[in-house]
């Protein structure tokens, strides 16, 4: 009976001998719980935590960096000419085509070509998109008053003029800020003219 007593006793002693070795070799690793451990970034033996940047955000910061280059912002505040023909390469209108932008004394002059929509009224709502995206994106909230006019096609294929309308600095501070609906645009213009076919 006395050997195998031996023998138990022996055993224990070397389990605890390894157990031992164990935590003298790698005393954190029975203790330190799994969620508890830093990402690390072994690359550059960097004990911080490794923060990454979502793919969300780097898209967001290109798009914006693209935009930026690419936009065309005008300061009409700064002239100090009486009249001149604006040099608009690379500024679009939001519908149809920009044929002139003239600054004459403190009013901008904007003409553009229109095509048709499916409805006359969205055929004349364009017309404030276009101008309101100028005003907003464009600088032109900073001339003094602006004068837009478009002309379209007729059917019998001459070009006619389709509407036009005067916006005062007033109104066009109150369409920056946002306080204007676009499409309702025509109810704060002075001077508008719509072609009596488009009111039908």
């Amino acid at each position: 009976m006395k050997k195998p007593k031996k023998i138990l006793i022996g055993f224990f002693a070397i389990l605890i001998l390894i157990s031992v070795i164990r935590s003298i070799i790698n005393p954190d690793k029975a203790t330190t719980p799994v969620n508890d451990v830093n990402t690390t970034d072994f690359s550059t033996n960097n004990t911080q935590p490794i923060t990454q940047i979502p793919e969300s955000d780097i898209a967001t910061s290109e798009g914006t960096e693209t935009e930026s280059e690419t936009e065309i912002i005008f300061d009409f505040s700064n002239y100090d000419t009486s009249y001149e023909e604006i040099n608009f390469e690379g500024l679009s209108a939001k519908h149809g085509e920009l044929l002139s932008v003239i600054y004459s004394d403190g009013t901008v002059i904007v003409k553009t070509k229109i095509e048709p929509s499916m409805t006359n009224n969205l055929t004349i709502e364009q017309n404030y998109f276009t101008v309101a995206d100028l005003v907003k994106n464009h600088g032109f909230n900073t001339c003094e008053k602006l004068s837009y006019w478009a002309v379209a096609n007729m059917s019998d294929g001459e070009e006619a003029k389709c509407i036009s309308f005067d916006l005062s600095k007033e109104i066009l501070t109150e369409l920056y800020n946002g306080n204007i609906i676009e499409n309702q645009l025509g109810n704060y213009a002075t001077d508008l003219w719509i072609l009596p076919s488009l009111l039908n």
